[in-house]
C-alpha cells in the first residue's frame, strides 16, 4: 500500500470516554498518546491528518485502579496507586479487511504508597507506552520503536519531569523482546539522518547482539553477513 494511514481525528480528544460512570467528572488528559504516536509517525515520514486511502484509529479506554491505604497514621484514604488501560487499533484501507490489534495493559495497586493519588494522577503513563509502541511495532516494524525511543530523548531534553522516560522504556523492551529479528531494521537505522535514531540503534544491536561497532554502518553490515 502506497499511501500513508492517518490518525482519525475522532481520537485525538478521547477524554470523556475514559471514566464514563465516573461521578466526579474527573478527565485523563489524552493529548500525550496522541502526541506521542503523531510525533513517531511523521518521524517515519507518516503523513498524518491528510486525506488519503488509509485510516489509523486509535481506541482506547483508561482506567485508574485504586486501594485503601493508611497514610502518617491517618484514617484509610482510596488512591489510585495502580491503571489500566484496553482498546485496539485499527486500519483501514479500501478493498481490504480491517487489521485490529488488541491494547491491554494493566498495573495493579502498589503495597503501599507515600502519596496519595486521586483519578487525574493515578499512573496512566505506565500502561499506555507498550501496547500502543507494540501495535506500532506490528505495523511498521522496529523502526516504530526506535523511532519513539529517539522521540523520548529529545522531548525529555525539554522536560523537568521526565514524563516519556517510559515511552523510551517501551520501545527499548520491545527492541529486545524482537532481538535478532530487528537487527536488519536496526543496521539500517544506522545511516538514518536524525542522531538520536542513530544513538538508539547503536545501543540496541549492542544489547542484542553483544557486539559494539558503534555506529559504523559498514563493520555492522559484515558482521550480519557472517551471521547467515
Amino acid at each position: 500500500m502506497e499511501s500513508y494511514p492517518q490518525f482519525d481525528k475522532e481520537y485525538d480528544k478521547i477524554g470523556d470516554t475514559y471514566w464514563p460512570k465516573n461521578p466526579l467528572g474527573y478527565k485523563f488528559d489524552a493529548e500525550p498518546i496522541g502526541y506521542t504516536l503523531r510525533s513517531v509517525l511523521q518521524e517515519m515520514d507518516i503523513k498524518t491528518g491528510v486525506e488519503c486511502d488509509a485510516t489509523l484509529s486509535l481506541n482506547v479506554t483508561l482506567k485508574a485502579i485504586g486501594a485503601s491505604y493508611t497514610l502518617y497514621g491517618n484514617d484509610s484514604s482510596y488512591c489510585y496507586s495502580g491503571a489500566s488501560i484496553t482498546g485496539k487499533v485499527i486500519l483501514t484501507a479500501p478493498e481490504r479487511p480491517p487489521l485490529t490489534l488488541p491494547i491491554k495493559e494493566s498495573l495493579a495497586p502498589l503495597d503501599k504508597v507515600s502519596v496519595c493519588n486521586d483519578l487525574t494522577s493515578a499512573p496512566y503513563w505506565r500502561v499506555w507506552p507498550k501496547p500502543i509502541l507494540n501495535a506500532m511495532t506490528q505495523l511498521w516494524g522496529p523502526r516504530a520503536a526506535l523511532q519513539a525511543m529517539a522521540f523520548a530523548v529529545r522531548e525529555n531534553k525539554n522536560s523537568t519531569i521526565g514524563e516519556y522516560m517510559n515511552v523510551y522504556a517501551a520501545g527499548s523492551d520491545i527492541l529486545e523482546e524482537l532481538g535478532r529479528e530487528a537487527v536488519p531494521d536496526l543496521i539500517e537505522a544506522l545511516e538514518y539522518r536524525d542522531k538520536y535514531v542513530r544513538r538508539e540503534a547503536a545501543s540496541a544491536l549492542k544489547t542484542i547482539t553483544g557486539q559494539d561497532y558503534g555506529e559504523n554502518v559498514n563493520r555492522w553490515q559484515e558482521w550480519w553477513q557472517g551471521q547467515d
